[in-house]
């Protein structure tokens, strides 16, 4: 699956971090101090259980130059949502999903509206993390919180949303 992380900061970069090391083509879309760790050493995912070390992703500044997805785990802060979703046009076909996992409940209905809500996967995430430095994420309770729940914005059950739960399997 092409995944596209969008706002690959440290829920984003841990999620992602997940997905390539299961052997999916990720794009990290970062910024600052972060995006230039990524590129020049890599992600490095820190927990209790393990330390997860990914030498060489993909880390780029915009969603443009990340290219189309299947799945854009959109993670940007919520006070960003409407100027970020103005930039997915350049990542989404007619088969991509946006999972969307801001705090609060306004990201979902504006990115329905916008993208449609067949397309649109909402998530809550249950697991603190934090970036311990750039291209460094702490992640302290990964065992005891556990980590995404999500379903099908339009209530039913979807292909994209069944594709998804597959890649995170």
């Amino acid at each position: 699956m092409r995944i596209v992380v969008y706002g690959a900061g440290a829920l984003g970069g841990y999620f992602g971090a997940k997905f390539q090391s299961a052997g999916h083509d990720v794009s990290f879309v970062a910024r600052g101090a972060h995006l230039e760790a990524l590129k020049e050493y890599g992600l490095r995912i820190e927990s209790d259980d393990e330390t997860t070390r990914l030498p060489v992703v993909n880390a780029v500044a915009t969603i443009a130059e990340a290219g189309p997805a299947d799945l854009i785990f959109f993670a940007v802060k919520n006070y960003d949502v409407e100027r970020a979703a103005a930039d997915l046009a350049t990542a989404i076909t007619t088969e991509t999903a946006i999972m969307t996992v801001q705090n609060g409940v306004s990201a979902q209905p504006y990115l329905a509206g916008t993208f449609g809500a067949d397309r649109i996967l909402p998530g809550i995430v249950r697991l603190p993390a934090h970036i311990k430095s750039p291209g460094a994420i702490r992640v302290p309770a990964e065992t005891e919180m556990g980590g995404l729940v999500f379903g099908a914005y339009c209530g039913a059950p979807t292909d994209s949303a069944r594709s998804v739960l597959e890649a995170f399997t």
